[in-house]
């Protein structure tokens, strides 16, 4: 569904719509992301780094993830060409192998059926980029019980960016 017709629609109410986060929220998907960064570091030639590493930095989307991969850890914002490669190789590495341990978290199913016996709408919003975040979205099943899915290739910015 196109983001306008989300909120824009005649027949809906803003009040009746609900915003959930994917990551974290509807699914524990760590393990994939991680293995995601295993594969671009071997790519480029870095050491990989650890599940916990990986569990403490995302959040803020795969540009910081990345930027935080090369820098051993560290807050840098870098748009260098080596960034740039890393991001492309997680990006293959991320859509080859985001199943990798990508589950549904306890009580999210049932917790969007609440929504739906409301009578209200539940939307995914992510900072996943559209064609992973769908793919999840499919195969999990969680697509019979939302309305839509909004994702940074919708939106144009990322979360928490209005």
């Amino acid at each position: 569904m196109v983001l306008n017709e989300i909120f824009v629609h005649p027949d809906r109410r803003l009040r009746d719509l609900v915003l959930i986060d994917l990551d974290g929220t509807l699914v524990h998907s760590v393990e994939g992301i991680h293995a995601a960064c295993v594969r671009m570091s071997e790519s480029i030639g870095i050491e990989s780094p650890s599940l916990e590493f990986v569990h403490r930095s995302i959040g803020r989307g795969a540009d910081v993830l990345v930027a935080k991969v090369l820098s051993g850890g560290r807050d840098v914002e870098r748009r260098d060409a080596l960034h740039r490669a890393a991001r492309e190789a997680f990006d293959h590495w991320y859509f080859q192998c985001w199943q990798d341990g990508t589950r549904i978290r306890d009580g999210a199913i049932e917790t969007l059926e609440a929504l739906v016996a409301e009578g209200r709408e539940a939307i995914i919003a992510t900072n996943k980029p559209g064609r992973v975040a769908d793919e999840i979205v499919r195969h999990l099943g969680l697509d019979t019980l939302v309305s839509g899915l909004v994702t940074p290739d919708h939106a144009h910015s990322r979360k928490p960016h209005p």
